[in-house]
């Protein structure tokens, strides 16, 4: 912690404490993941899924249902810049209405179940498409992640690796780009969300957005009124 007492300024008096994250930027690397079970045999599948708003785009459309009910599709990939966003399409096939989620790897860590990695879902079954927009959050990991996508019958999935009776799962590719080597910002004001006069105490997370190690940094500070 770094903590600066900064002058009285128009009868309010700031006290900010900096919270450092300082990390070392890392290249994520292959992990192992768990194999779901279900059954597409019979048309509970992910027929299509596509993404558009990156780099580089998924297009995976009538797919139709995959070898043991698993496929990780190495070849389809999205990419986007450190904290980027995409926007996704996906539709089950035309005979049963399936629900969706969707997960992201963010630490590389080979799991799904860290706060966070359940990033949608449907909310409900159907046939027709559903679509939405996912954005890396300030602390995942660049390089090349793994994306699970999943569907059950009527229903919406609720666990990345256990065995349904029916449905699909697709794993894909999201490569997040590095950030420039040296790159510490603010990554939140965590208080106080209302100034009013008198002393305060205001704390800030400030992080390395880059790819090398940052062991400190200046801080330069303005109050706007």
């Amino acid at each position: 912690m770094k903590k600066l007492l900064l002058k009285h300024l128009k009868s309010i008096q700031y006290t900010f404490t900096f919270s450092f994250l300082l990390l070392i930027g890392s290249i994520g690397h292959a992990q192992t993941y768990c194999i779901p079970q279900g059954d597409c045999s019979i048309g509970d599948q992910i027929d299509n899924f596509s993404t558009t708003g990156g780099i580089t785009n998924i297009s995976n459309l009538s797919s139709g249902c995959s070898t043991g009910d698993y496929e990780f599709f190495q070849n389809q990939e999205v990419t986007i810049p450190s904290a980027g966003s995409f926007n996704f399409t996906v539709q089950s096939g035309p005979s049963w209405g399936q629900g969706f989620r969707i997960w992201v790897d963010w630490n590389n860590d080979g799991d799904f179940n860290d706060p966070g990695e359940d990033v949608w879902n449907s909310g409900t079954s159907a046939t027709t498409p559903f679509t939405g927009s996912i954005t890396a959050p300030a602390g995942a990991i660049p390089g090349t992640l793994r994306m699970r996508v999943r569907c059950d019958y009527a229903a919406v999935p609720v666990d990345p690796c256990a065995q349904q009776f029916y449905g699909e799962t697709e794993d894909y590719n999201l490569v997040i780009l590095p950030g420039a080597p040296d790159d510490a910002g603010v990554a939140s004001i965590d208080s106080p969300d209302v100034f009013c006069p008198g002393p305060h105490d205001v704390v800030a997370t400030i992080q390395n957005f880059g790819s090398n190690q940052i062991n400190s940094v200046d801080v330069e500070w303005e109050v706007d009124g």
